[in-house]
């Protein structure tokens, strides 16, 4: 009988600690039986050793390999990814932001199954988003009309998420060969580790397979769907958009470039270029724009309706 893959589950803390016996739980609750869980903080004003030791006994208990990461001081989400993946010793990563849980005892089993009968170096797959205080069950994400796009077309997938990230860094899972082949995620950017690396593989040719599965009950607020943009978050996305998009625009189609080019200006440039003829010369961009925004809107009009029922 062949040997279980390990599996490499970094759980990640940065003044979430309370949340870290749930997340545990549901790690404790798989059926697959070769893990190692790495639980890293990035050093938090409310570190909790001996909650984290706590944890770290019930997950050995369970016969789980514990590696315990503190960082002295706080490196933002890349560098703290980054260095997880120089601690792991799996061959497949799955990360789990603490707070967020496996959705069944199964999913850790059935991500190995899918990355073994396939050729895909990276995985994803569906989250349920629960309200973060009352853990509602809230929606699915992605939407089926972006599954499928994921499932079926790389250069569809590409000019997608080059104007919206879809795909969720919290049910995305890695083979370790992806970091071996592509490297490690980009540290210009101190948040934003997940969405500059998927364009990255999908320039390279690189088809990100879909999971078709829900395998996260994901917390749904924190710095990627606050109403208000951390200020990191937005620099991230200008060095996105300036020096990897922007730069390898040729790649992508007509509309996705100019998509690019208008949202660079609105969010980064030069605003007294956005006159009247502007609009005018881009109104395809405009209406897409607009289209989206109001679509969000409703849908987030409709979320707050659903968690307060």
């Amino acid at each position: 009988m062949s040997k279980d893959i390990l599996v490499s589950i970094p759980i990640l803390i940065y003044n979430n600690s309370t949340f870290l016996k749930k997340t545990v739980d549901s790690v404790l609750k798989q059926t697959y039986p070769s893990m190692e869980v790495i639980i890293s903080d990035d050093c938090s004003k409310n570190y909790d050793e001996v909650l984290i030791e706590k944890q770290k006994r019930r997950l050995e208990e369970q016969g789980i390999k514990v590696i315990i990461n503190h960082n002295e001081e706080n490196i933002g989400t890349v560098k703290h990814l980054n260095k997880v993946i120089d601690i792991m010793t799996g061959q497949i990563m799955c990360n789990l932001a603490c707070g967020d849980c496996f959705y069944n005892k199964d999913t850790i089993r059935t991500i190995v199954k899918h990355f073994q009968n396939s050729n895909y170096l990276v995985l994803t797959a569906k989250r349920m988003c629960i309200n973060e205080e009352n853990e509602k069950e809230l929606f699915i994400l992605p939407s089926k009309v972006e599954q499928r796009i994921i499932e079926k077309s790389r250069k569809k997938t590409l000019n997608l998420i080059c104007n919206r990230n879809v795909i969720s860094g919290s049910v995305t899972y890695y083979h370790r060969n992806v970091f071996e082949k592509y490297g490690k995620f980009d540290e210009r950017m101190r948040l934003l580790e997940d969405w500059p690396y998927y364009i990255k593989l999908l320039m390279a040719n690189e088809k990100i397979g879909f999971l078709d599965e829900i395998t996260i009950l994901y917390r749904w607020g924190g710095v990627s769907n606050s109403k208000k943009r951390h200020p990191l978050l937005i620099k991230d996305e200008e060095i996105l958009i300036n020096e990897i998009l922007l730069k390898n625009k040729n790649k992508f189609t007509l509309s996705t470039r100019r998509m690019l080019e208008f949202r660079n200006i609105r969010q980064f440039g030069d605003r007294s270029k956005l006159g009247l003829f502007y609009y005018i010369s881009h109104i395809d961009v405009v209406t897409k724009w607009v289209y989206w925004y109001k679509k969000k809107k409703v849908q987030n009009k409709r979320l707050i309706k659903k968690a307060q029922c």
